[in-house]
Order: structure tokens, then C-alpha cells, then sequence
């Protein structure tokens, strides 16, 4: 039953981007993706902080998906859960938002195992990729969504 499963998602990626013959460098890829997510992260804090902008001074705009179906988007409250975040606030990250905080969490994980597994010149085991762990943000995503259009 496992290998119908198994079979049946790589037919799905079979004309995608992803090898999943080779997951070696599809883990690496994804290594090298949160590497520039984290650097380009940074620089956008320092530039906030050179600017001395607010966050959520940035996105004063109402949210288009708000407007046209009015329901919250899926990334409501997101910028707000990245400024908790930094701030130190991690309830009210939470309470924004979920989504942040586990993706935060997996990506600066993820991205310090690989870096660990690198530097060792791989003698120290690494954090393998799983699609769980995609699936368990979706989920969060679309829960926190339809959480807030209930009881908000």
C-alpha cells in the first residue's frame, strides 16, 4: 500500500521541478532557498532599521481578498506575526498568526542542521527533508483561515 502511495506522488511530480530520484540536491536546493530567505529577511530588518520604518507601516494598503470576498485571507495577520516575532512577543505571534512561528522555526532549524551537516563534511547527520512538514504548514494555514472567518 506504502509503495501505490509512493508511486502515485511521484507520478505527480513526475513533469515538475522536483527529482525525487535525486533528493540529495532537491534537499540542498531547498538549503540554498532558506539561506537567501533568511539573508534577504536580514537585509529588509536593516533597512527597516536604517529607515526607521514600522512594519506594519509598510502595508497600509487594505487587503485586496478582504475586500473582494470578505473573508480574511489565509496570511491575515501575518506582517503582524513577524513583528511580534522580532519583537520577542511569540503569544501574539501565535494569536496573529501560527503560520509564522512554525515556519520560522522549521526553516531556522532546517537551514542550521544542513549547515551543521555541511561543515562536518557530512559526519553529522542532517535534517531530512519530509513533505509532512509542508503538509503540517498548509494545515496550519488553512486552519488558522478558517478559524478567524468563524469566530471573527
Amino acid at each position: 500500500m506504502k509503495d501505490k502511495k509512493k508511486s502515485k506522488f511521484k507520478r505527480l511530480f513526475k513533469t515538475s521541478f522536483i527529482d525525487l530520484n535525486n533528493i540529495e540536491n532537491f534537499e540542498f536546493d531547498v538549503y540554498l532557498s532558506c539561506l537567501l530567505g533568511i539573508f534577504l529577511f536580514i537585509v529588509g530588518l536593516i533597512i527597516l532599521h536604517i529607515k526607521h520604518l514600522e512594519l506594519t507601516s509598510i502595508f497600509p494598503a487594505p487587503c485586496a481578498f478582504y475586500n473582494i470576498t470578505h473573508f480574511y485571507c489565509p496570511g491575515c495577520g501575518g506582517t503582524r506575526a513577524v513583528k511580534y516575532l522580532i519583537q520577542g512577543d511569540i503569544i501574539k505571534s501565535i494569536q496573529c498568526n501560527p503560520f509564522v512561528l512554525y515556519s520560522f522555526v522549521l526553516v531556522g532549524y532546517f537551514t542550521i542542521r544542513y549547515s551543521i551537516y555541511l561543515i562536518s563534511k557530512k559526519k553529522i547527520r542532517k535534517m531530512n527533508f519530509k513533505f509532512l512538514y509542508i503538509q503540517i504548514d498548509i494545515i496550519i494555514l488553512l486552519a488558522q483561515w478558517v478559524i478567524k472567518n468563524i469566530l471573527l
